[in-house]
């Protein structure tokens, strides 16, 4: 019977332990990320490092007709909602052109699921998928 309370106690204890909400630590969004692409020959990836809730990084992207370029990646993430801005420099045949995009979505089960928008919004946000590759 005293073994069985002082077991009783023990796992009490490393429950309230394993338990502890006073951590307000953001999610790591840290790594290597792709787009989900549905038009062959399409790429936009980046790496990411997160430090508290402040985000960085640099990727880069490729499209069908030959046009790429290379990004560089600052946002937050408060919980779960990350917001990514993107300023990119394409590479076209008579010099770079450079243009900025937003993200905002949600950190799910290694997914960032949510829109892409360009700036100013010359068009509706697209919904977009980042899988996170390592």
């Amino acid at each position: 019977m005293r073994t069985s309370l002082v077991m009783a106690v023990i796992a009490s204890f490393m429950i309230l332990g394993c338990n502890d909400t006073s951590s307000s630590s953001a999610p790591s969004v840290t790594g290597q990320w792709a787009r989900h692409e549905t038009i062959p020959g399409n790429f936009f990836g980046m790496s990411l490092v997160s430090q508290g809730s402040a985000i960085s990084g640099t990727g880069s992207f490729q499209g069908e007709a030959g046009i790429g370029g290379t990004s560089t990646v600052t946002g937050s993430i408060t919980g779960n909602t990350v917001n990514l801005d993107f300023a990119l420099v394409s590479q076209l045949p008579d010099g770079p052109l450079t243009s900025t995009e937003h993200f905002t979505g949600t950190l799910l089960f290694g997914r960032l699921l949510g829109t892409m928008q360009f700036d100013p919004a010359s068009s509706p946000a697209a919904s977009v998928e980042f899988e996170r590759t390592n």
